[in-house]
C-alpha cells in the first residue's frame, strides 16, 4: 500500500549488513557447519541455468556473487523468482536444490543466526534498518505502528519472498519488509506480488479508498483496486479492520458539513477585518488570501495533503476520503 524507498539503505550501512550475514554463514555452530560460498553460489547457478547466470551476476568470484545475492535490487530478484519457477517447472528435481545444505544453511543466518542483534556501538541492526528508512508505520497496512522502540525491541521483518519456500533469499537485504505484527502474521507464507521497495509496482497497483452510504445509519468503507492488489488487502483482512474507522469517516462528514461555503466566507472575512474593533490584521498578505485548501488544513490537519504518508497512520485513508468529500462541494 505504501512505497519504501530502495536507495534508503547507505553503502556503509549495506556493508555493515552484508559482513554480518557473512559471518555468521560462515560461522559453526552447535547445530550447523560452516556455510560454504562457492558451493552455494554453484547449486544456484545450476538452478537457473548457467547461460543465464550472467544476467543477474556480475561478480567474477564466488564472493562477490554472493555479495550481489545478499545487497539484490529488488526488480532483479523479482526476475530470479520467475526464472526459478520456468526452471522447477521444466526440470522435475530442480526443487530440490533448495533442500541442500548450503541453501539451508543461509536460512539458518536468520532462524538461528541472530542477525538483528547487535552490531555496532550496541545498536542492533535491526533498528538501524528501520531508521535508515525512516519507517514508523506498516507499510502492508498503514494503519498499525511497526513497534520499532528504540535499541530495546526492534521492528517485525517480513520475508516478501518466503524463506522456507525460497531459502536462497533468506537474508537478501531487500527480500525483508519491515511491517506490523499483525499483517505480518495474517501474511504468512503467501506469496504476494506487489512489493514495496518496488515503486512502479505500487504505483500501477494503487489502493483507492472510499465510502458508501446504504442509508442514514449504515456506511461501508471500500478499498479498490487491481485483482492482484486485492487479493493481497483479503489476506491481510484489511476491508474488515477498516472498518473500524466508519467513525472517522463521519467525522469527517460532519466537519465538511459544519464548515460549509458561508463559514468559509465568515472566516475569510474575519481575517479581512480583523478580529477586534481597531486591530486590524488585513497587512498580512496570507490573511487577504485564504484559500480553501489553507482553510481545509486547519479543519482536517495536514495529513491531507502529504505527500510522504508512509509514517502517518490511516494517511492514505484519510487522504483518499478527503478528495472525496470534495467532490460533493457546489462551490
Amino acid at each position: 500500500m505504501i512505497g519504501l524507498r530502495d536507495d534508503a539503505y547507505s553503502v556503509d550501512l549495506q556493508d555493515i549488513y552484508y559482513q554480518k550475514v557473512r559471518e555468521l554463514y560462515l560461522k559453526k555452530t552447535s547445530q550447523y557447519s560452516p556455510g560454504n560460498i562457492s558451493d552455494l553460489m554453484g547449486r544456484f547457478k545450476r538452478l537457473i541455468g548457467s547461460e543465464v547466470f550472467g544476467d543477474y551476476f556480475s561478480g567474477q568470484t564466488a564472493e562477490d556473487q554472493f555479495k550481489e545475492l545478499i545487497l539484490m535490487p529488488p526488480g532483479v530478484m523479482g526476475q530470479l523468482v520467475e526464472r526459478i519457477h520456468e526452471q522447477v517447472q521444466a526440470k522435475a528435481g530442480l526443487k530440490k536444490v533448495f533442500e541442500h545444505r548450503s541453501m539451508q544453511r543461509l536460512k539458518a543466518v536468520y532462524t538461528a543466526g541472530q542477525l538483528m542483534q547487535k552490531v555496532s556501538q550496541g545498536q542492533k541492526l535491526n533498528s538501524l534498518l528501520t531508521s535508515a528508512l525512516g519507517l514508523t508505520v506498516c507499510p502492508y497496512c498503514n494503519r498499525q505502528f511497526i513497534n520499532n522502540r528504540g535499541n530495546k525491541l526492534g521492528s517485525e521483518m517480513d520475508h516478501f519472498y518466503n524463506k522456507d519456500k525460497y531459502p536462497i533469499f533468506a537474508v537478501s537485504l531487500y527480500n525483508l519488509v519491515l511491517s506490523c505484527g499483525v499483517c505480518n502474521r495474517n501474511k504468512g507464507n503467501k506469496e504476494f506480488r506487489i512489493n514495496p521497495f518496488i515503486q512502479e509496482e505500487g504505483q500501477e497497483h494503487d489502493v483507492q479508498f472510499n465510502y458508501q452510504l446504504r442509508s442514514l445509519t449504515d456506511m461501508e468503507i471500500v478499498l479498490k483496486s487491481s485483482p492482484q492488489r486485492q487479493a493481497e488487502i483479503d489476506r491481510l483482512g484489511l476491508v474488515e479492520a477498516y472498518q473500524l474507522h466508519l467513525i472517522d469517516v463521519a467525522n469527517m462528514l460532519d466537519r465538511e458539513e459544519r464548515y460549509s461555503e458561508a463559514y468559509r466566507d465568515e472566516l475569510r472575512e474575519l481575517f479581512s477585518h480583523g478580529l477586534a474593533s481597531g486591530t486590524g490584521i488585513s497587512s498580512n498578505p496570507f490573511n487577504q488570501m485564504l484559500t480553501d485548501d489553507e482553510i481545509d488544513r486547519m479543519i482536517y490537519g495536514d495529513a491531507i495533503f502529504e505527500e510522504d504518508i508512509k509514517n502517518i497512520p490511516l494517511g492514505k485513508f484519510r487522504k483518499d476520503i478527503y478528495q472525496e468529500l470534495k467532490k460533493l462541494r457546489k462551490y
